[in-house]
């Protein structure tokens, strides 16, 4: 089982990039994705994953019911100039967990 630990240790450090700590009962792991590149869903996924006991496919078909992959990548890709969209973030409920999608590309995931 020691093993599976740190193999779970190491697929959550690729993943999440800061745990903080907000108040005693209070955690947010906060994950970051290219917004230039297309599979915000995945990235999404694979970070619930990381701090949830479900498997990053069974995640995607919850993600799916509150918005749609395709247009989630294009409500957070760059404009053609470069410059990043305004507004945000997008909040959402998936898998028990609050988590809220940046314009950066900020993934924070509220336990």
């Amino acid at each position: 089982m020691a093993g599976d630990d740190a193999a779970e240790a190491a697929t959550m450090t690729d993943v999440i990039d800061e745990v903080l700590q907000v108040d005693s009962n209070e955690v947010v792991y906060v994950a970051h994705h290219d917004v230039s590149e297309n599979g915000l869903t995945v990235t999404v996924s694979l970070a619930l994953a990381a701090v949830t006991d479900h498997e990053p496919a069974t995640l995607v078909p919850e993600f799916s019911k509150h918005v749609d992959p395709d247009a989630l990548d294009r409500m957070f890709r760059p404009l053609p100039n470069g410059d990043l969209r305004k507004g945000g973030p997008l909040h959402l409920h998936i898998a028990g967990h609050d988590v809220e999608i940046h314009n950066t590309g900020r993934i924070e995931i509220y336990d």
